[in-house]
């Protein structure tokens, strides 16, 4: 998979996805690692060069009413007390696998830095 920022081209370094414990589709969460630059910094000071995107499915549960008054207060800036929030479990056996990820993020980054 290709993505493109600022101009640049990158294939995704690393895509994981990590299924709620309730191993419902919709609580999927994905994460993407792009490093933009392939590995050679342009600019040792610039370390948004590299992300880490966090990608949730945004629950449509509700029927059209339901969505269409949520459009309606959202249009004229109404807001739930608490916002609207869906959440996600991680499985105890994937953790490893996202501690991974962040580290491998973190030594992305280190290159960029001075």
């Amino acid at each position: 998979m290709f993505r493109w920022y600022n101009g640049k081209q990158s294939s995704c370094d690393s895509v994981e996805f990590f299924e709620c414990r309730c191993l419902s589709m919709n609580h999927t969460v994905r994460f993407n690692l792009n490093d933009w630059n392939d590995g050679e910094p342009e600019d040792k000071h610039c370390t948004d060069e590299v992300t880490l995107e966090i990608d949730v499915f945004l629950s449509n549960y509700k029927g059209i009413f339901g969505r269409m008054w949520g459009a309606f207060k959202y249009v004229f800036g109404l807001e739930r007390r608490y916002g609207d929030y869906d959440g996600s479990t991680i499985q105890h056996q994937d953790v490893d696998r996202l501690l991974e990820l962040c580290h491998k993020y973190k030594e992305i980054r280190a290159k960029y830095e001075v």
